[in-house]
């Protein structure tokens, strides 16, 4: 997609995803606290997906209309405008997996594992949560994991340009082949200071560690 745009195309860090997942909530999941209304905004396993299969950790007692994955962009939108970010797919994030450090993981091709983000249709209700994380070998592939990525705002901000995981500027995340989120810049999952914020959206990321962890 790079060569193809000339534009600076990559994974999301895991502090840039949780603030476009969360979209300025602090609920467990970003539609708010009723559990089953997830089928609005989310493909989980629900009652189409226990008629399919007996996996355990329960399910949803609603029917989203799709017992595996879904076309992207059938479901509503969080605050963001962003498709999908619950459900369906669980999402690479750059970082390296740490258990104990949500947000900290360096994210260089040195790692075997990388975190994965949002829940999937096959997961149980509880790892359908903006706060939940889960790891997957680098090399793995599975019907449940897909990836969304985000762009650069290269001369923008002060002139901020993608870099290593603690020099990287503001991001659109993107979302059904168009640019939603605007993500402000992080500095080792830190807000960077002195800069202007993004458009209607709201304050700086703030460090993950601060996210409620629901």
């Amino acid at each position: 997609l790079g060569r193809k745009t000339g534009k600076p195309y990559r994974l999301p860090s895991e502090a840039e995803w949780e603030y476009a997942a969360r979209a300025g909530t602090s609920t467990p999941q970003f539609w708010g606290r009723h559990r089953d209304g997830a089928c609005m905004f989310a493909n989980v396993r629900d009652l189409a997906g226990k008629r399919l299969s007996s996996f355990p950790g329960g399910h949803y007692s609603c029917d989203d209309g799709h017992a595996r994955t879904a076309q992207v962009g059938r479901f509503s939108v969080n605050r963001f405008g962003l498709h999908d970010v619950m459900g369906n797919v669980w999402e690479w994030v750059a970082d390296c997996w740490r258990p104990d450090r949500a947000g900290d993981g360096p994210s260089d091709d040195r790692c075997r594992r990388r975190v994965l983000r949002g829940g999937s249709w096959r997961g149980a209700p509880d790892t359908v949560r903006s706060a939940a994380r889960h790891s997957g070998a680098i090399d793995s592939r599975d019907e449940a994991v897909g990836f969304r990525v985000v762009r650069a705002l290269e001369d923008e901000y002060g002139g901020l340009r993608p870099g290593r995981h603690d020099s990287r500027g503001p991001v659109i995340v993107h979302d059904h082949r168009r640019p939603r989120a605007i993500v402000p810049p992080a500095r080792n999952a830190t807000a960077l200071r002195g800069l202007p914020p993004p458009p209607l959206r709201p304050p700086l990321c703030p460090h993950p560690n601060r996210f409620p962890t629901r």
